[in-house]
């Protein structure tokens, strides 16, 4: 497997969207894209601050082995669960729970906006009852 495959791989493993990427690297999203489909060469330089973003040790990064991944998560005990993938840092946990904060918020306000809307047809079924009444009791008084 060739590091580019391997970067994206790990990548996707922790959840970050190549614009994250690009960003903690300092570098556009199309560039670093380049870099995962190797039309833009990587050196030593690149894995080790690729390396840094994703919390993980260079060697982990050139030696990645996808199958192992696999293999290691669904063991117990020993060495299992000791995976790339659970290495997190304090700044992705932060960025994790900000994100999470931020869906809360979201899905509260459309709460909020569902009951309004409930609360919102409960009146107009008030107003449609009391428009037929009117316009019953109209019918009689004109005959």
């Amino acid at each position: 497997m060739q590091v580019s495959t391997k970067i994206r791989k790990i990548r996707e493993f922790k959840g970050f969207s190549q614009e994250f990427m690009a960003a903690q690297l300092s570098m556009s999203q199309a560039t670093y894209s380049k870099l995962e489909k190797n039309d833009k060469s990587v050196n030593f330089d690149n894995i080790k601050d690729i390396a840094k973003v994703l919390s993980v040790d260079p060697m982990q990064l050139l030696t990645f082995d996808e199958q192992q991944v696999f293999n290691n998560d669904n063991q117990k005990g020993g060495n299992a669960g000791n995976l790339i993938i659970q290495a997190y840092s304090e700044k992705e946990r932060h960025l994790y729970e900000e994100k999470i904060k931020a869906k809360e918020q979201i899905i509260e306000e459309k709460i909020t906006y569902i009951q309004d809307l409930k609360e919102a047809i409960k009146h107009l079924r008030a107003d449609k009852s009391e428009l037929r009444k009117a316009l019953q009791e109209s019918k009689f008084l004109n005959k």
